[in-house]
Order: structure tokens, then C-alpha cells, then sequence
């Protein structure tokens, strides 16, 4: 054999494993590794909605994109939510922004405006996320970018002692977290920081009387069994979404990313509406079980809202602060979730 032709068949079976490895690399999935500090179960409607956004994900693009689903904090702690998904530990975990309001400020908009209605607030994110240079410059610092916001449905405070009322709560500890802890401080309670996983053994020992929370997490953590009074009502949401690592989206073709958005978009709707229905389908299993829920009246709901004016003036301090206009960011947050439905 010539050096002339050694060479050509050297080019040639180089082109061909080259060719070979490209053909299994465009059949490789992108594997997105999911995680969360919750457990997927018929309650917890955000994580159910995350698993079918997945699901839809892995079908519309035929097995190129798949989720690999780490629950219960098997993946990374809660608390290291951010930084796991900004270094790549996680390529997507579910963002609880009231636990780390320092690194989310324009988002806790959502934490501190009083609006409860889930499809108002998730359509409302998105736009914020798309227009507003505040918002995206905190997904930036964190390599990040939001995958799809899932809103929580409707706040509530359990209690294990005869609590109908906003006057009941004076003196009594209450599980309560960021701006919770303001309101559960005006109507005379005390906030007693705890992560929701501590929270069944708190109510168990008397450790706390109370908790702020919503109907999932009653029933995810179990303390559904042992409060006897719930107080349904209270005006409010808490910003929730999944975020993903910059570096794993960017390796999704962007025909596959265009997808995403729209299967993410498209599922804020059934979002908002199986939460209102888990919401209300848990409490009748409640009061079946004997609890006590009462609705809260409207002189205790104007009390709650009363307290948004101190915690919205603080909040605004802290945005001017950090160089965020709070005002322009409330005004349009508000006016967005009017265009979507919410009622005040």
C-alpha cells in the first residue's frame, strides 16, 4: 500500500467513526435533572404540573428532551436551590422565592402585592420575565432562566387550638416565613421561622401553635392531622416557579426551546384551575374529618389587607436600595394581573 493511498483510507474511516458519532450524539436525550425539595403526589398540584410539562416536553420533541425527577431534596437541599441550579448540580429545581429574597428582589413583588388569583399571578410573571430588565438580570446573576411559573393557590392558617378569627391568633406562635412573619406580627402572633419539613413535629410538641401555609403542604407534610381549625381567605400568593440552568437550555436546539415555551405558556390555565380545585377538594376532606374551617370575615380580610401598606412601603425601600423601581414594578405587576383576571 502507497503512503497516498494509507492516507485517503485513514480520511476516510475517520469520516466515517466521525460521522457514526455524530448520528448517536443527535440520538443522545438531553437529560434535564429536576429538582425539588417536595414529593409528587396527587395534593402537591405544582409538582404534578411540572411532571406533565415534562411529559409533554418528551413527547412533542420525541424523546430529544427528557426530565430525570429528583423529589423530596434528594438532589439538593432547598435552601440550595439557586446556587445548585446556577453551577449546574441541578440543570432545573423548583424556586421558592420567599426563602431567599436577597437574590430574587423584583420577583418577591408577587410575595408582597396581596394578589392571590394563580392564573392572574403565573401570566403576570411571564410578562414581567419577558419586558422588565430587573427581573431578568436576577435569572442572569444565576445563570439561569425561568422554565415555567406555578403559583400557588390560596394561603391559610391551620392551628391545633380554637382559632375563627384574626383576634384568636394574639400571642400564639405561628410557623411563618419573609413577609408572613409581618403579618402574623400585626394581628399580634408570633412568627417562629421554621422549614416546612420541621413542621408536623413542631405542632405535635406544642412547639408552635400555628401555621401559615397553604392546603398541599398541609397534607404533603401531615399536619393536616393534627390541626383542628383552619382559617380559609387570606389574600396573598408566593412567587414559585422552575428555573433552569443557562448552559443546559442553551444546548436545547432552539426549535425544542421554542416548544418549551409554548407547552409552558399553554399550561397556566389547567395549572390555575386544578389548584383552586385541590384547594377546595382538600378542605372538604377537612371538615369530613371533623376540622373546624371557617372562612375569614370581611372585617378580618380588610385587617390582612391593611397590613400590605407598611410591608409594601418597606419592600419599596429595599428595591430603591438595590436600585429597582418598586413603584413601577408594583404598578405594572398589578395592572398585569388585572389584564388576567384577578379580582380585588
Amino acid at each position: 500500500m502507497n503512503t497516498r493511498t494509507f492516507v485517503i483510507g485513514t480520511l476516510a474511516i475517520g469520516l466515517l467513526l466521525y460521522a457514526g458519532s455524530a448520528v448517536w450524539a443527535a440520538d443522545k436525550p438531553i437529560v434535564i435533572r429536576y429538582a425539588d425539595h417536595g414529593s409528587i403526589s396527587k395534593y402537591v398540584v405544582r409538582a404534578n404540573t411540572m411532571k406533565a410539562f415534562g411529559d409533554e416536553v418528551e413527547k412533542r420533541s420525541g424523546g430529544r428532551v427528557k426530565f430525570e425527577y429528583n423529589w423530596s431534596e434528594s438532589l439538593c437541599k432547598a435552601k440550595d436551590a439557586p446556587d445548585a441550579v446556577r453551577t449546574g448540580v441541578a440543570d432545573a429545581s423548583i424556586i421558592v422565592t420567599v426563602y431567599y429574597p436577597p437574590k430574587f428582589p423584583a420577583w418577591t413583588v408577587v410575595d408582597v402585592a396581596g394578589i392571590f388569583d394563580p392564573y392572574a399571578v403565573g401570566m403576570a410573571m411571564w410578562e414581567l420575565n419577558d419586558t422588565e430588565p430587573a427581573f431578568q438580570k436576577t435569572l442572569d446573576s444565576l445563570n439561569a432562566r425561568m422554565l415555567l411559573p406555578t403559583p400557588l393557590g390560596e394561603t391559610v392558617l391551620f392551628f391545633r387550638k380554637p382559632v375563627t378569627k384574626l383576634k384568636d391568633i394574639k400571642g400564639l406562635k405561628v410557623r411563618a416565613i419573609g413577609s408572613e412573619a409581618d403579618f402574623i406580627n400585626g394581628v399580634g402572633g408570633v412568627p417562629v421561622p421554621l422549614p416546612h419539613p420541621e413542621v408536623f413535629l413542631a405542632v405535635q410538641r406544642g412547639t408552635i401553635d400555628g401555621v401559615v401555609g397553604f392546603p398541599p403542604s398541609a397534607m404533603s407534610y401531615g399536619y393536616h392531622e393534627i390541626t383542628t381549625h383552619w382559617l380559609r381567605g387570606i389574600p396573598g400568593n408566593f412567587c414559585l416557579m422552575v428555573m433552569i440552568n443557562k448552559d443546559t437550555w442553551n444546548k436545547i436546539p432552539k426549535d425544542l426551546q421554542q416548544m418549551m415555551n409554548e407547552v409552558a405558556r399553554g399550561m397556566a390555565k389547567s395549572h390555575a384551575e386544578a389548584t383552586l380545585k385541590n384547594d377546595n377538594d382538600i378542605c372538604d376532606q377537612q371538615k369530613a374529618r371533623g376540622a373546624k374551617i371557617t372562612n375569614v370575615s370581611q372585617e378580618d380580610t380588610n385587617t390582612w389587607k391593611g397590613l400590605y401598606a407598611p410591608l409594601l412601603t418597606k419592600w419599596k425601600a429595599d428595591m430603591s436600595a438595590r436600585g429597582i423601581d418598586g413603584d413601577k414594578i408594583l404598578q405594572k405587576y398589578t395592572d398585569l394581573t388585572k389584564k388576567y383576571g384577578a379580582k380585588y
